[in-house]
């Protein structure tokens, strides 16, 4: 029994050293400060309908009619591409196909997360050269 007393005796030293209370078992973390969490926010995507007016390596540009500008966007294997409603690559797509992209806003050039692209009867694929 005097092993006992001492070990609890011991615990309850330290808990008074470390955290300033007496009972040896009750011990609570300190909260972590607000400045330790990560909030990563959800990302926000664009969106924008036009013309596929060119596809390149890795690359489509889009003219819309509302802005009567064309602009660029990345396409990347998680960019998902659909012709018609059926899963497509760059080369399926036909130039001047109605299209429908989100994209994620960056410092350069956007990168498409979808491309949803409705073709025009009679336009070959881009691929098609």
């Amino acid at each position: 029994m005097g092993k006992l007393f001492r070990v609890t005796e011991l615990l309850g030293a330290l808990a008074l050293a470390v955290g300033g209370c007496a009972s040896p078992h009750v011990y609570e973390a300190p909260a972590p400060a607000p400045s330790a969490l990560v909030v990563t926010p959800p990302q926000v995507l664009q969106l924008a309908q036009g013309q596929l007016s060119a596809v390149g390596d890795g690359t489509v540009s889009i003219y819309t009619p509302q802005t009567s500008k064309s602009f660029q966007l990345q396409v990347g294997p998680a960019t998902q591409v659909t012709l018609d409603g059926h899963p497509a690559t760059l080369r399926d797509l036909p130039q001047g196909a109605d299209v429908r992209a989100a994209f994620a806003p960056s410092q350069g050039v956007p990168v498409a997360a979808r491309l949803d692209v409705t073709s025009r009867p009679g336009a070959p694929p881009s691929g098609a050269r």
